[in-house]
């Protein structure tokens, strides 16, 4: 399963549930990767997600958002924060996949916004048996090559 969507570089926003997150992550298997999450999450990020991703990105990153209910504050520290790390990766327009599948729908709508020039695809992850006829796996979905 790994590599069937190879990318160059993923911003992922993180939930309470590993399992979507590492899903998304060895599906995608990125070269760059970066964290959406609050500040809190990311001891737990680094050792449920981060031992599970089959094919390590060369470097991964951490935006903190710790107001995920508040669009403003988290649409402020994603732009700061966002441009110079996509320049020290290199990243052109049209290189970066988001998933903000599993997130508030403030951290979702900043995202969206925050790194439209730079973005190829938008993933979701459908849930095991979510009525959509699919078998009962997390699949992605949208962006290029999506049903």
């Amino acid at each position: 399963m790994s590599g069937e969507y190879r990318t160059k570089a993923l911003l992922i926003a993180v939930s309470e549930d590993p399992i979507p997150v590492q899903a998304c992550i060895n599906r995608l298997a990125p070269e760059f990767l970066c964290f959406v999450v609050s500040e809190s999450r990311k001891g737990s990020i680094e050792t449920e997600v981060q031992p599970a991703i089959t094919t390590m990105p060369q470097r991964w990153d951490w935006i903190f958002a710790e107001e995920s209910e508040s669009f403003t504050a988290v649409h402020q520290t994603l732009t700061r924060s966002l441009p110079e790390m996509l320049k020290t990766w290199g990243l052109q327009p049209g290189e970066l996949v988001v998933d903000f599948s599993r997130t508030t729908p403030a951290i979702a709508a900043a995202m969206v916004l925050a790194c439209r020039p730079w973005m190829a695809q938008v993933f979701g992850l459908t849930a095991p048996g979510s009525g959509t006829g699919k078998p009962a796996l997390p699949v992605l979905s949208g962006g290029e090559g999506s049903d």
